[in-house]
């Protein structure tokens, strides 16, 4: 079975399928095929045999074994942790219930264990979530008012009330001796280790859509619904190689209602704006909260974020270099690349550089978003630390020199990723892998709506009070925000009409489009958490939303292993219509928030569990 070989002319390319007898070696075939192209003039760049490249026995890979057991081991410690949790609530043996957090002083504890006793089954979490992507929720905010830095609060969490028990007992250290337990009742560490693997309990704080006050209920909304679009833009891009009809394809591209297919990469500039939005919206209450900024801030500030993000993003790294190979099998299946490059290259993903460091050569080549993120995380503290210092200020001239520093910073990110990006998209003009290597996936190109995300962001929590809009003022936002989101998403229908915009326009676009979308954005950020924002802060406040907005992270990382998997396996092509790639789409979402949440379970709270058990 003959995998494709590429044929080249001076100005075409393309594939040629075969199906010949497994005895028939790469290099007799190509040497075969290539003495008659030679009579028209026509070269074979290389021929991939399938059977020379396929991979053999699992059991002969040990990594991929590995993966495997690592995986199992997982699954065991959830199974474990689940018993104990449901033997805990079943035998109501309050004394193994839960770990005791040493960090909430008496009087708060008091009023909760006071609740407990009347409502003892009842879980305390809320909705509030750092931006992208991400995922698993650990704000909490229970019945006894105790508001704690959630998993995502980039000051880092505070000592967490629960270990998967869902049940909390006083500080027996702060309380009257009449008042303490006895020592005997404290669980064991090996317990509390394995609740932090409790499905039951970590499923439970996923799927709740119980809401903390003061959360951004609307950033839910706006989450899940980007997701959903980088999935639409990745499925029409993974299709599209596998087709039949492939002359249909370009007026489909061309049609009006495809731009936003074309422009569905403007929902990773949303996450970015929702990021520095809400690193800058908790950074700030949390120190606030603490009374002024100090330096366990700023190292949770780093260590949470390194430690929320990673174990995840290893494990599917892990899975997807030495497992998915395994799960593919087809014609169109050339080699086991990605495999070579990722274990050659893991630890630059790990490191968060893999934009900058060898992109060519990236494995997975979505994380380049997780690169940016996490790049914009750590130097966002320039203009964090300012805005933070200035509200600990006594004297009035320092407290307004410090803000104007943060802004100035963030103010200059934008300047920096507008001139950045004209800069690089006017010298890659028409040039895809170079648009890609040197604009695309760049920090200093796509940090723009990260920092318009962190001056609204700076905004919400400065301006905490209600703010008064006229309706005619309303209606000329929401009249401005529209058309600049229909020009962001549409205006490229006009680029398909006729000989194009040239070289000028697109870069004048490329260069545009994102921050004014950030803009956008911000407006109804702003308007809906305000109070202003009417049927559609109703729309993306909408409970359920939250369970999924939770999934994002792992959606993220998961959805196009799904995509590559089935397009590389397929063996028949497929007729591109519009329906079907909708019919495959929802498909696609589908799969992709259903293992990411079975991700969650086996990986990201047992890992977050773990991260406050260790705090704590």
């Amino acid at each position: 079975m003959m995998g494709p070989a590429s044929v080249l002319a001076p100005n075409l390319a393309f594939n040629w399928h075969l199906c010949l007898p497994e005895t028939c070696g790469s290099n007799k075939v190509k040497a075969d095929i290539q003495s008659m192209l030679s009579q028209v003039n026509l070269t074979i760049d290389k021929v991939v045999c399938h059977a020379e490249v396929k991979n053999g026995p699992m059991s002969e890979d040990s990594a991929a074994v590995g993966a495997i057991v690592l995986t199992a081991i997982l699954g065991c410690m959830v199974l474990l942790g689940s018993a104990l949790d449901l033997y805990i609530r079943a035998t109501k043996d309050h004394g193994e219930k839960a770990p005791v957090t040493p960090g909430l002083d008496a009087v708060q504890l008091e009023k909760i264990s006071a609740n407990l006793q009347s409502k003892d089954t009842e879980g305390i979490e809320a909705p509030v979530s750092n931006g992208h992507r991400d995922g698993l929720i650990g704000n909490s905010q229970g019945t006894g008012h105790v508001e704690n830095g959630g998993l995502d609060n980039p000051a880092g969490p505070a000592l967490p009330e629960t270990k998967g028990g869902h049940f909390l007992y006083p500080n027996t250290a702060q309380l009257p001796k009449s008042e303490e337990k006895p020592k005997n009742q404290k669980p064991k560490l090996w317990k509390r280790v394995l609740l932090c693997f409790s499905a039951v309990s970590n499923g439970e704080k996923i799927l709740s859509v119980k809401r903390s006050p003061g959360s951004l209920t609307c950033l839910n909304g706006i989450r899940v619904l980007s997701m959903s679009w980088v999935i639409l833009g990745h499925t029409f891009l993974n299709l599209i190689t596998n087709v039949e009809n492939g002359a249909d394809l370009l007026p489909i591209t061309r049609s009006f209602s495809f731009q936003v297919i074309m422009n569905a990469p403007l929902s990773v500039d949303t996450f970015f704006f929702l990021s520095g939005l809400l690193v800058t919206y908790l950074f700030l209450k949390e120190t606030e909260k603490a009374g002024g900024l100090k330096v366990k801030h700023m190292v949770m500030y780093y260590v949470h974020r390194y430690l929320r993000l990673t174990p995840v993003y290893a494990y599917v790294i892990f899975v997807y270099t030495f497992v998915v190979p395994y799960l593919v099998d087809g014609p169109t299946w050339t080699s086991p690349t990605d495999k070579a490059v990722c274990e050659k290259n893991w630890w630059i993903n790990l490191l968060y550089i893999n934009n900058v460091l060898s992109p060519d050569q990236m494995c997975i080549a979505w994380s380049w978003y997780l690169a940016n993120d996490m790049q914009f995380y750590v130097v966002a503290p320039l203009a964090l630390i300012p805005l933070a210092l200035s509200s600990q200020m006594k004297d009035n001239f320092a407290r307004k020199v410090l803000k104007l520093i943060g802004i100035c910073v963030s103010v200059g990110c934008i300047i920096i990723s507008i001139a950045c990006t004209g800069y690089y998209s006017y010298h890659n003009f028409q040039d895809l892998n170079g648009v890609f290597l040197n604009v695309y996936i760049k920090p200093w190109n796509r940090i723009g709506p990260f920092a318009i995300g962190m001056l609204v962001g700076y905004m919400l929590q400065t301006k905490k009070s209600k703010i008064e809009i006229s309706p005619f003022m309303q209606g000329l936002g929401w009249v401005l925000a529209l058309t600049a989101a229909g020009l962001c998403t549409l205006l490229t229908y006009d680029d398909t009409k006729g000989p194009g915009w040239g070289i000028d326009g697109r870069t004048a676009f490329d260069t545009l489009f994102r921050p004014v979308w950030a803009l956008v954005l911000g407006w109804v950020v702003f308007i809906c958490c305000k109070g202003k924002g009417g049927i559609v802060d109703w729309m993306l406040s909408w409970d359920w939303w939250q369970p999924l907005s939770r999934l994002t992270y792992g959606a993220y990382l998961v959805h196009l292993v799904f995509m590559i998997t089935e397009t590389l396996s397929m063996r028949s092509l497929i007729y591109y219509t519009q329906g079907y790639i909708v019919y495959r789409y929802f498909g696609f979402v589908c799969m992709s928030f259903i293992f990411s949440f079975l991700l969650a379970i086996l990986v990201e709270a047992p890992m977050l569990q773990l991260e406050k058990l260790a705090l704590s």
